[in-house]
């Protein structure tokens, strides 16, 4: 063979590896993308927080990791009901600002609580996730908390009437025209 057609083979030959290499690494991004789309459905869960698929791995614990308030100490959040409520309000950017501290557990071992700047998420299974804060929160504190009369939250602050409405588990606090009223 002459040198010309030395170099001819080994440019072809040069080519194919590298089109074989890059095949290679195309079937395996997608193989990886396929098991992770395969990871991710068996994962899933239905509508009423049951698993759909069949595997048995860990299930993934959501983290979230938020600058504190005062100091700018990083606090990690792992309860998904009080990321997804705080997510709802914009993270530290809303109107709560920043945590003031690490989720804690509430005395009665029932529920959880992340005090934030500017109001508290509270969680128990019960109820789920909910803010309560300003004169509404105030008030509830007055009645003894998740512990007092009116239990958990059941839900966030509704304006209605030209009011503005807060429900828990036994009750409600309604704020019009200054005043809070229990009912």
């Amino acid at each position: 063979m002459n040198s010309k057609t030395t170099r001819t083979v080994g440019a072809v030959v040069a080519a194919a590896a590298l089109t074989v290499s890059l095949t290679a690494c195309n079937q395996s991004k997608d193989s990886s993308g396929d098991s992770a789309s395969s990871t991710a459905a068996a994962a899933s869960t239905s509508e009423a927080g049951a698993p759909t698929g069949a595997s048995e791995s860990a299930p993934v614990v959501p983290s979230t990791t938020i600058p504190a308030a005062d100091d700018g100490a990083a606090v990690t959040i792992t309860d998904a009901p009080i990321i997804a409520e705080y997510a709802q309000y914009g993270y530290e950017k809303g109107h709560l600002g920043g945590p003031l501290g690490p989720v804690a557990d509430l005395p009665d071992g029932k529920g959880k609580f992340l005090t934030l700047k500017g109001g508290t998420i509270y969680w128990s299974e019960a109820s789920g996730a909910h803010v309560v804060h300003g004169v509404i929160g105030t008030k509830w504190g007055e009645q003894g908390h998740e512990s007092g009369k009116l239990g958990y939250p059941t839900s966030d602050e509704k304006s209605e009437d030209g009011a503005i409405k807060q429900t828990f588990q036994n009750g409600s606090i309604t704020f019009k025209d200054g005043v809070a009223t229990v009912s």
